[in-house]
C-alpha cells in the first residue's frame, strides 16, 4: 500500500493506493471518511476527488454514513431514477426489489453490510431465486453509488437457472391452435423474429413500412436500448402475417372511425400481456410451463441451424453479446444426432472405416 501525503496532510487528509484502486481517508467534525475512488487513474486525480468529496461534506451534500438509514438511500435512488427518466420496466424491477429489501428499514448505512448475509438467508427461507436475490442486491448496491458512499462487499451467489425451453414445429401449431386470434398472431410474430414479448406487444405502425418490407424498432424501445431492423420480404410468412394485420386493422379503423396505432391490438386496444390464456393454452397444448421467451430461444437455435452468420442473426434477434446469443443456441437431441450421421458421412468417418477393413483384411493374410 502506497500512501502519500501533501501540505497540510492534517487537514486536507490522505490519499493512498491499494493495490490497483486509489483511496482517501479525512476527516470532519470527528467523523471519519475512508473509501475507494474507483474513477482516479493516478495520484492526482485522487487528490481531486478528495478535495471534492470533502467539499460536499462541508456544504452538507454527502450523505454520512453514521446518520443515514436504509430508506434515505432508497429514496434517494428513487428519485435519481426519476431524473434521469427510467423505463417503466427499471421502475417497476426496482419497487419489486424494495419489497423485500424493506427488511433494511431502520438500518444505519453503517451497518447495512453486517445483515447482508442475515438478508440473504432470509430470502432463501422464503425460496427466493438466487437470480433474484442477486437482481435485489444489485438495486441496494446502486443505492450506495448514487448517494456516494462506500458500497458494502455483496454476497456472491452462484446462478445456475439458464432456461433450456424451446418449442418443435408440432408443439408450436398445438399451442396456436389454443390461443385466441390476437394471442396467436403475437406468437407468430415472436416465434418468426424471436423478439421479446414487449417489443412486440409494444410494436406500432409508424415502425412498419409494408412497401419496403421494414419493421423497425427505435433507439431506446429495446431492452438494450439499441434500435433494430428486420426486413420482413425476406420471409414471406412474415409478411403475409404484417398484411393480414393491417388489413383487420383498417378495417376495424374504418368501421369506428379511429386510429389503432397497434400492430398488435384487443378489438383496438393495445395488448398488456397475455396472461391465463398463455398458461392454458400450453397446458392444453401438452408442454406445460413454456414461456413465450422460449420462442426466442427456439428463433436463435433455427438461426444456428440455417447457419446464418451469427454477427447478422445477433442484428436479427437483438442481442448485444455472443455469450447471451451462444447461450439461446440450444443444441437437442436431433442436433447431435445429425452431426454424429454428418461426421459417419464425412471423410474422417470413411477414413476411418478404411482403415478398419484394411486391418481387418491384412489380419486374415
Amino acid at each position: 500500500m502506497t500512501d502519500t501525503k501533501k501540505p497540510n496532510a492534517h487537514r486536507r487528509g490522505r490519499v493512498y493506493l491499494r493495490g490497483a484502486t486509489w483511496w482517501l481517508d479525512f476527516s470532519r467534525n470527528g467523523r471519519r471518511y475512508r473509501q475507494p475512488i474507483e474513477s482516479a487513474k493516478n495520484e492526482g486525480e485522487a487528490w481531486d476527488a478528495l478535495d471534492k468529496i470533502r467539499a460536499e461534506v462541508r456544504e452538507g451534500r454527502r450523505p454520512d454514513m453514521e446518520r443515514t438509514r436504509f430508506e434515505h438511500l432508497a429514496e434517494r435512488l428513487l428519485h435519481h431514477y426519476e431524473a434521469q427518466g427510467a423505463r417503466a420496466r427499471s421502475l417497476a424491477r426496482f419497487k419489486q426489489a424494495m419489497a423485500h429489501l424493506a427488511f433494511f428499514n431502520g438500518t444505519l448505512a453503517r451497518d447495512i453490510a453486517d445483515n447482508l448475509d442475515a438478508y440473504v438467508v432470509h430470502r432463501r427461507k422464503l425460496e427466493a431465486k438466487p437470480a433474484t436475490i442477486k437482481l435485489e442486491l444489485g438495486v441496494l448496491g446502486r443505492m450506495f453509488r448514487v448517494a456516494k458512499l462506500p458500497r458494502p462487499e455483496l454476497p456472491r451467489l452462484e446462478v445456475r437457472n439458464v432456461r433450456q425451453g424451446f418449442f418443435e414445429p408440432a408443439e408450436l401449431q398445438a399451442v396456436l391452435s389454443h390461443l385466441p386470434p390476437e394471442l396467436a398472431a403475437v406468437t407468430r410474430f415472436g416465434a418468426l423474429t424471436g423478439w421479446r414479448k414487449s417489443e412486440v406487444l409494444g410494436l406500432q405502425w409508424k415502425d412498419v413500412d409494408l412497401t419496403r418490407g421494414l419493421v423497425t424498432l427505435p433507439p431506446g424501445t429495446t431492452k438494450n436500448g439499441q434500435g433494430r431492423t428486420y426486413p420482413v420480404n425476406a420471409r414471406p410468412e412474415l409478411a403475409r402475417l404484417l398484411q393480414e394485420q393491417r388489413e383487420l386493422t383498417a378495417a376495424l379503423e374504418r368501421a369506428e372511425g379511429r386510429i389503432v396505432p397497434w400492430v398488435f391490438h384487443r378489438a383496438g386496444k393495445p395488448i398488456h400481456d397475455m396472461g391465463d390464456a398463455w398458461k392454458g393454452a400450453v397446458r392444453a397444448a401438452g408442454v406445460p410451463g413454456r414461456l413465450f421467451h422460449d420462442l426466442r430461444r427456439t428463433a436463435v437455435r433455427d438461426l444456428e441451424r440455417a447457419r446464418v452468420p451469427r454477427s447478422v442473426a445477433m442484428r436479427l434477434t437483438g442481442h448485444l453479446t455472443e455469450s447471451v446469443f451462444r447461450r439461446y443456441a440450444i443444441v437437442d437431441e436431433a442436433d447431435l444426432a445429425e452431426g454424429v450421421a454428418k461426421l459417419a458421412a464425412s471423410s474422417i468417418g470413411t477414413t476411418s472405416a478404411q482403415t478398419r477393413a484394411r486391418g481387418a483384411s491384412g489380419a486374415t493374410e
